[in-house]
């Protein structure tokens, strides 16, 4: 049911009109009347359990995402009986399928290009998670054009963390044809090279003004018109990188959306001869097509195509067992496995990029790459030493793991923006134990300078209550305060910090759960009363606990769940994110200080302060992405050696053996059993 213009969701997002609309669901431009922004609120009507586990998963998947050509998920909500809503940045601008339905025809390489270059760079940032994210529905209906020029990637509708071996969620099922490669119709088997040949399917239709065909028709032999033949102006090399990010064969695909960008840049026919590329330029057939070329048409609603879809898979199988197979310099592209249809309709079968099915089948050699068995994380993070040369010498702050995974943001009620409590779901990173010390920053300014950032310099060296001086130019701590937090420092001067020692400011979000763990805690330690023995804060006598900032690390009885200390009192902390994202005036600091009260001392409280304040009451601390696990890496194996596992609870063992990912023979030409078919899995 389509929502009226002027109704108000969750007490806070009004209607304003209807954006678009599919079968599942729609999208509603909508008022946000708390933060009095416009905002972009996604419905998805399907509230069954498949969908539900889905929205869940996407929504905690996009909250944490941070580019400038992706959009931000700022909150999600269901309405029970009535759907499910995602809130995002409401991106003005017109799509790219807009544009070429106004120029009829297609774009010039030179207005086009930096557009797929900034989706690349964002392609590239969603890949390079951990897991990956694999955005899925890359199309010119979902990329934006802002009125500052820039590119934006839209619509995470199908998006979903890739984990190798597993099958795609059936809520984040979806096809478009012309845009979907071939693995996308089947049950399993997309990854990161899904997006790159995405867009590269989008580059085409900007360049040659014609939506390509179904990538399954590619499977079958058919060829595509080369963009060269449908526009003249399309220059060698950028032909050369959309033909390899098209490849229908994904083994033979560019590898990368990085990949794709330098491609792009490569002198002409170099993807075809570079020996080191396993790229591979897919035929085309250089023969305009009979029709005249027109302006691709809109894109139709990737749900119409679920049905539609199979349809022509069962096509593509025809032709896949029709058309005769032959290698790389042959006029047909290198076999692909066909698609095979399951009791119920449903597609399983993987792509294989080798074998083809016939009398007679030749393996490849199997992959010498060890499988690699990633540990699960535990709770209890040991302390990790730090991987930077430090500034002058003197010794980074060490570093806890805080695992990946869910955790109770918030607190309800509060209103200063910690409200509504909330489960926010977190990759795992790397956080410093303690703050950045005095002599630490001195040793920074030492290599550094005293820069100016912000119209400020990085610290406040004029300021009698900070605890550094110079001297003949150098930079040093004051006697007896060398292992003091830092304090007097800008939020310029703290990233600038964290970014020399390979580093970064925590996002507010990963200082809260740093603080508090996974079960939303007040403070640090628990749910129990602050008091001096556990922080440094003001009790409401004249004086605070101590009445100004203590060495790092001085309440051991007051650390946070992962082993961090000093995240309630004693100084602010500076964060990376916005206190109002759409006023962007003011930076998040965290904890409290020896100056504020109890109640600022808390896990959830949020404060402000202009990037350029320089305050006696305020430092930072750094973080650093992590793959780290806090379990001992598991031995690999190579082909035909062995392991004991320990089964847990048991002092019982299995033993376990490496199989090679590659092609193999599965089935056999019985009565009672599958047609004999060629298989490609991944190493297990």
């Amino acid at each position: 049911m389509t929502l009226n213009v002027g109704t108000t969701l969750n007490n806070r997002y009004r209607i304003v009109k209807l954006v678009g609309q599919g079968g599942f669901g729609a999208v509603y431009r909508a008022w946000d009347t708390n933060l009095m922004t416009p905002v972009a609120l996604k419905e998805n009507a399907d509230t069954g359990p498949d969908a539900q586990r889905q929205f869940e998963r996407e929504a905690h998947l996009l909250a944490n995402l941070r580019h400038a050509n992706l959009p931000r998920v700022s909150d999600h909500f269901v309405l029970p009986g009535q759907g499910q809503y995602l809130v995002m940045d409401f991106v003005e601008g017109r799509s790219l399928s807009d544009l070429l339905a106004e120029r009829g025809g297609p774009l010039d390489e030179a207005e086009a290009l930096p557009w797929i270059r900034q989706v690349a760079d964002a392609l590239e940032y969603l890949h390079t998670r951990t897991p990956p994210v694999i955005h899925r529905d890359i199309k010119p209906d979902n990329i934006i054009i802002g009125p500052d020029g820039r590119a934006m990637l839209v619509d995470f509708g199908i998006s979903k963390e890739f984990a190798p071996g597993k099958g795609t969620t059936v809520g984040a099922r979806a096809i478009t044809p012309g845009y979907s490669p071939p693995e996308q119709y089947s049950a399993a088997g997309t990854d990161t090279r899904s997006d790159v040949y995405a867009l590269g399917a989008t580059l085409y239709t900007l360049l040659t003004g014609q939506e390509p065909p179904e990538s399954v028709v590619l499977i079958g032999g058919a060829l595509l018109p080369a963009p060269r033949a449908l526009n003249p102006a399309v220059s060698p090399a950028v032909e050369s990188a959309i033909l390899a990010a098209m490849n229908p064969d994904i083994g033979r695909r560019l590898s990368s959306a990085a990949a794709l960008r330098q491609a792009l840049d490569a002198p002409p026919g170099a993807l075809r001869h570079d020996p080191a590329s396993t790229a591979v330029v897919l035929p085309t057939s250089m023969a305009p097509p009979a029709i005249p070329a027109t302006p691709a048409p809109a894109s139709r609603p990737s749900w119409l195509w679920l049905v539609g879809g199979l349809a022509v898979a069962l096509l593509a199988l025809a032709a896949f067992l029709l058309v005769p197979r032959g290698g790389e310099g042959d006029a047909t592209p290198a076999a692909t496995e066909p698609v095979m249809i399951a009791a119920g309709g449903e597609i399983r079968a993987e792509p294989a990029t080798t074998a083809a099915i016939a009398a007679t089948v030749t393996l490849p050699p199997a992959k010498t790459t060890a499988p690699t068995v990633t540990a699960a994380v535990v709770a209890a993070a040991p302390t990790l030493a730090p991987t930077f040369a430090p500034p002058g010498g003197v010794p980074l702050t060490e570093q806890v793991l805080v695992p990946a995974g869910p955790f109770l943001m918030g607190r309800d009620g509060d209103t200063e923006g910690a409200a509504p409590q909330r489960s926010v779901t977190l990759d795992a990173f790397l956080i410093d134990r303690t703050e950045v010390t005095n002599a630490q920053y001195a040793a920074f300014l030492n290599q550094n300078g005293n820069q100016n950032e912000g119209s400020v310099p990085w610290v406040d060296m004029a300021d009698d209550e900070n605890f550094l001086t110079q001297s003949g130019g150098a930079f040093q701590p004051l006697s007896g305060f060398e292992n003091h937090p830092v304090i007097q420092v800008s939020w310029y001067g703290a990233r600038a910090y964290c970014q020399a020692v390979g580093r970064r400011l925590p996002t507010e979000a990963e200082w809260e759960k740093a603080a508090r763990g996974e079960d939303g805690r007040a403070y640090p330690w628990g749910d129990t009363a602050i008091g001096c023995e556990l922080a440094n804060f003001w009790n409401g006598n004249v004086n605070s606990c101590v009445g100004a900032p203590v060495a790092v690390g001085s309440y051991a009885a007051g650390a946070s769940p992962y082993g961090a200390l000093d995240m309630a009192g004693n100084v602010w902390e500076w964060t990376e994110d916005w206190f109002d994202p759409t006023a962007q005036d003011a930076r998040v600091v965290r904890s409290g200080s020896f100056l504020d009260q109890a109640a600022w001392a808390t896990t959830f409280h949020r404060h402000r302060a202009l990037p350029v304040n320089q305050y006696a009451h305020t430092g930072f601390r750094c973080a650093q992405d992590s793959t780290e696990t806090a379990a001992p890496p598991v031995e690999e194996l190579t082909r035909g050696q062995t392991r004991d596992v320990p089964l847990p609870g048991s002092e019982v063992s299995a033993a376990q053996v490496a199989v090679p990912g590659g092609a193999f023979l599965m089935g056999a030409d019985k009565e009672d059993d599958q047609t004999i078919h060629a298989v490609t899995v991944d190493d297990f």
